[in-house]
């Protein structure tokens, strides 16, 4: 995943982080814009991918710019399974409140 170069948009990353995940690659399954019950603060939200990827848990990912918001974290301290913060355009690899947060390169730099 840490290879994927994303287009500097949400939209255009959410689509990069699908293809990589249902790829030749991974072969995993992804649902973009899957609920959730509780976003953090007691109302219903979205998380912008849920995974599943053969002999892996469920996977939720949140894709966001260049640090992972607050309420990107709450909402997927929350959930069971490996939970992961996607960045665009940073250099990054660490956890934040138990959340694996990861920087991806924008495409064409």
């Amino acid at each position: 995943m840490r290879a994927v170069r994303v287009p500097d948009d949400a939209r255009g990353m959410v689509a990069a982080v699908r293809a990589c995940i249902e790829g030749p690659t991974i072969k995993g399954v992804a649902i973009p814009e899957a609920h959730v019950n509780d976003r953090g603060d007691g109302k219903p939200g979205r998380v912008d991918l849920v995974a599943c990827c053969p002999g892996l848990p469920l996977l939720f990912i949140e894709c966001d710019r260049l640090s992972p918001r607050a309420k990107s974290i709450a909402k997927l301290k929350l959930l069971p399974g490996r939970r992961l913060v996607l960045l665009r355009g940073v250099t990054r690899d660490d956890w934040v409140d138990g959340v694996q947060v990861i920087g991806l390169a924008i495409e064409g730099t």
